[in-house]
């Protein structure tokens, strides 16, 4: 059996780029979780970034993560509350977009996570399209966990 080249699956031929296996869903932003909490960027009422979130597609993904996602002191004590989740399901709304989700397992706080996943879920509805669980967990052996933490520790927790 022959590999397909990186050329053909990125769907490259010598004519140039095509589309193949593009749900239309490909297009993403990602958004730092403490600029939910600060930028007051992802309201219904930007109406400019709005109309330039709609400008790049009518189907594209939001990614709320990042470091502050996993890490209560890039988080400076803030939590995130039902009226944060409601602008962004509105914005998510005005946009046509979906969401991608990232959950704080840096803390260690099963029940937290869960409380906040569920808030998510029952406020952004069918928009929301998955939950990410740690941002860079890789990583966390730096200042998260201990300095041998690794792959088989993310995957036991």
């Amino acid at each position: 059996m022959t590999r397909p080249s990186a050329r053909n699956l990125a769907g490259v031929s010598d004519k140039g780029i095509r589309r193949r296996g593009n749900s239309g869903s490909f297009l993403g932003l990602s958004f730092d979780a403490i600029g939910l909490l600060l930028d007051g960027i992802l309201l219904p009422e930007n109406g400019s970034f709005i109309s330039l979130v709609r400008r790049l597609g009518t189907k594209g993904v939001i990614r709320i993560g990042g470091n502050s996602s996993d890490h209560a002191s890039l988080r400076m004590g803030l939590t995130i509350h039902r009226t944060q989740i409601e602008h962004l399901a509105a914005f998510l709304s005005a946009t046509g977009w979906q969401l991608i989700y990232g959950l704080d397992l840096g803390s260690a706080k099963a029940e937290q996570a869960a409380a906040e996943a569920e808030m998510v879920a029952r406020i952004v509805g069918p928009k929301l399209l998955a939950f990410q669980f740690g941002n860079e967990p890789d990583l966390f052996r730096v200042k998260i966990r201990k300095s041998n933490y690794n792959a088989a520790d993310y995957i036991a927790e």
